[in-house]
């Protein structure tokens, strides 16, 4: 994972979501990658692909604090506040 880490914060991004990809590959059920990822798609200002991932690591863990903070940001940068309170609430509960 330290490799995804490094491409995506030296900017590329394209390379990340390669590498991210490919550790799916062998481990699909980790929450950490789909998460990884959505960072990576975001980053690379593909928002709904970055939505989506952050949901598939949700579903996988119910209780993964990153994936909704990063949900409810990118509501707020969307100006879509009912969508983005619901996930600030949920990391409340």
């Amino acid at each position: 994972m330290s490799l995804g880490y490094l491409y995506d914060s030296s900017g590329s991004f394209k390379s990340a979501i390669q590498y991210y990809k490919s550790v799916l590959k062998t481990d699909p059920d980790y929450p950490d990658i789909w998460n990884n990822l959505g960072i990576s798609y975001y980053n690379d200002g593909q928002i709904k692909n970055s939505i989506s991932y952050f949901h598939k690591a949700i579903q996988l863990n119910l209780t993964f604090a990153y994936p909704v903070n990063n949900l409810g940001f990118i509501y707020i940068q969307k100006d879509d506040f009912s969508n983005a309170k619901k996930y600030f609430y949920v990391q409340l509960d």
